[in-house]
């Protein structure tokens, strides 16, 4: 990809997750992978259906043990946008997003919204405890669907 194009496609997703923090902004804008893990979050989130659709997810790159952490910041930037589309449209922050973020939430109650992101920092503390990746994806997914289910 030309580098022009990268920068184009860097900057939105840079400023919609760097929370005003300049330095963290420059950090997203150079990881050229972070984009293509916030959008594999917003896909996690559109095709996580059912439990057997957790088994197709473990073996993805994305969610392996070196990406996790970054996984696990993309999928709550995209939870706390989706949590604005429901709530205030005028603060969802992924405005190069906006249409797949405020329809993906069409699917997901906001009590749901607010269990699956204290779900994902409750996973994100497990990986400080050294828990394995896998354990730590695999009780994520099933626990979103868990979440979805009982907050309809």
């Amino acid at each position: 990809m030309p580098s022009f194009m990268r920068i184009r496609t860097a900057c939105p997703i840079a400023a919609a997750c760097a929370d005003g923090m300049l330095w963290r902004a420059k950090e997203i804008s150079s990881n050229s992978s972070f984009s293509e893990t916030f959008d594999r979050a917003i896909f996690i989130l559109n095709n996580l259906k059912k439990s057997s659709d957790v088994a197709s997810f473990l073996n993805d790159k994305t969610l392996d043990k070196d990406n996790l952490p970054v996984f696990l910041d993309a999928l709550s930037i995209v939870l706390r946008d989706m949590i604005a589309a429901k709530t205030d449209k005028n603060l969802i922050m992924s405005k190069h997003k906006e249409w797949e973020i405020e329809t993906l939430s069409k699917g997901f109650s906001l009590d749901a919204l607010s269990n699956i992101l204290y779900l994902v920092n409750e996973e994100r503390k497990k990986l400080s405890f050294y828990v394995g990746s896998t354990g730590v994806v695999e009780n994520l997914l099933l626990g979103i669907l868990e979440v979805k289910y009982k907050c309809q």
